[in-house]
């Protein structure tokens, strides 16, 4: 779960439009409380089967990586330098929704990677720090 993230190369070009356009890697991480956003086709609740049919989103409040692994919250040492946290009460990505964006002011700011259950209270969920992993997805961005 350490540097959980990755760069994969399409087999074409993608064609922007209002829908489809590229997003800014953060170079730092958002600070405690900063506003963010979380997007996905994952299941809507913990433990579901069911899929939606359509993109969903909620708003989060980062929650700092200090903050995280304190004792306020069930993680402690779990939570490592490449990682940072996000939650609001009865919110949160969930299953199916890995992989997917951490958007804060208009910056890419983490990656969906894990967490226990979904929406747990005092268990945000734990996404790649983009800025913490930055230099490497632009290394391999490039020789891939």
């Amino acid at each position: 779960m350490v540097n959980d993230i990755a760069v994969i190369r399409l087999s074409s070009s993608l064609t922007m439009s209002s829908t489809i356009r590229p997003i800014a890697l953060a170079t730092t991480a958002p600070v405690n409380g900063a506003e963010a956003t979380v997007s996905g086709w994952g299941t809507v609740e913990s433990g579901s089967n069911s899929l939606p049919t359509q993109l969903k989103y909620i708003d989060l409040k980062i929650v700092g990586r200090t903050q995280c692994s304190s004792a306020t919250y069930g993680y402690g040492a779990e939570i490592k330098a490449t990682m940072i946290c996000a939650a609001a009460a009865g919110k949160d990505s969930c299953q199916g929704d890995s992989g997917g964006p951490l958007v804060s002011s208009g910056l890419l700011v983490g990656v969906v990677s894990w967490g226990y259950g979904c929406a747990y209270a005092n268990y945000p969920g734990v996404y790649a720090d983009v800025a913490a992993l930055r230099s490497w997805v632009v290394e391999a961005a490039e020789s891939v």
